[in-house]
This record gives structure tokens, C-alpha cells and sequence, in this order.
């Protein structure tokens, strides 16, 4: 469905461009540039440190319900009816507990990478602004969205590939090897 809306808004901005003018198209592959961007190693650490953080102290919160869990189990067949109500409660209570910070810290994780993201994005726009200025293209296209493609056929003779100049503006050696994204264990 996005995928779609994304053509259909590249098909509108075409339309809308005077006809008399001959329209210079380009096109980038964001996302391999943001991959090799120095600021998303940047990103990843500082994302990582934090969902680990918030990971430990999930952790501690559920070995604190493992542990009452198991003392309740061993004890149970020895509380009168109103104790194991008591403790069944307090157990809920930890259980519901549990479930609201793990959907907490995700929400959280979720905000924290938009706004480390912001500037990553922002450059990266910048640059894609400035080459295409300097190429004077009327419309820049992404070749991918989500991994999908979304340009399925090019005609390199008149539609440029601006993402190795892109690269470049942003101080990325484009012939350098991308490392893979480290995993953040999240979703």
C-alpha cells in the first residue's frame, strides 16, 4: 500500500511539471547510503546500550515475579484461602506490572531512535537536496522502500543515479565495504 502511494506521488509530481520543460529525473538508493553513514554506527551503539539497560532492569523485574512465583508454589498447599488470594493478587499485580514496562520500554526504544534518526535522516536530505540542485534535477526518486523496489525499470541514458555523489557529499568513501547492522534484539 505504501509502496504504492510512493508511485503514485511520483507519478503526481511528474504530472504537475510544466510540459514545455524537458524534466530531469534521478534517482538514490537511500538506504544503502544511510547504512554506510558514519552517524548510524552512532545510532546503533547508543541504541544498543539502552535497550540493554532497559533490558536489565526488565530482567530484575522478572526474576523478582520468578521468585515470588516459585516461593508461592512451594508454600501454597499451606496458606489459608485468604493468603493464596493475597498472593495471587500481589502476583498479578507483578505479572501486569511486567507487561506495562516491556510496552513501555519498547514505546520508549521506538521515540529514542525517531529522534537519534532525525539528524541521520536530515543530512542525508540535505545532501540529496544539494546534488540534485547541482545536477538540476526536477525530481529525485528512492530506488527501494522497506527493501521493496519501487523503481523497476531505468533508462540510465536519461534518469541519473545520483547515490554515489550523494555518498560522497557525505563524506562516504562509496567504494568502502558496508558492515551489517548489528541486531538490537528488539522486534
Amino acid at each position: 500500500m505504501l509502496r504504492r502511494f510512493a508511485f503514485l506521488l511520483a507519478f503526481a509530481a511528474v504530472a504537475v511539471l510544466p510540459a514545455s520543460a524537458q524534466t530531469k529525473i534521478g534517482f538514490a538508493d537511500h538506504e544503502v547510503i544511510l547504512q554506510a553513514m558514519p552517524q548510524m554506527v552512532q545510532v546503533r551503539q547508543a541504541l544498543q546500550t539502552e535497550y540493554t539497560q532497559r533490558q536489565g532492569a526488565l530482567q530484575t523485574q522478572a526474576q523478582e515475579l520468578q521468585t515470588k512465583a516459585e516461593d508461592y508454589q512451594r508454600r501454597q498447599s499451606l496458606l489459608t484461602a485468604d493468603a493464596r488470594q493475597a498472593a495471587e493478587r500481589e502476583l498479578g499485580v507483578l505479572q501486569d506490572s511486567l507487561q506495562r514496562a516491556s510496552q513501555t520500554a519498547e514505546v520508549a526504544m521506538r521515540r529514542r531512535e525517531a529522534e537519534l534518526m532525525q539528524p541521520v535522516f536530515q543530512s542525508l536530505q540535505n545532501a540529496i537536496d544539494a546534488e540534485a540542485a547541482s545536477k538540476g534535477l526536477d525530481l529525485v526518486l528512492p530506488t527501494r522502500l522497506n527493501n521493496d523496489p519501487l523503481i523497476l525499470y531505468v533508462n540510465r541514458n536519461t534518469v541519473l543515479d545520483i547515490t554515489r555523489e550523494v555518498a560522497v557529499r557525505l563524506g562516504i568513501n562509496p567504494d568502502a565495504p558496508v558492515a551489517a547492522p548489528a541486531p538490537t534484539g528488539g522486534n
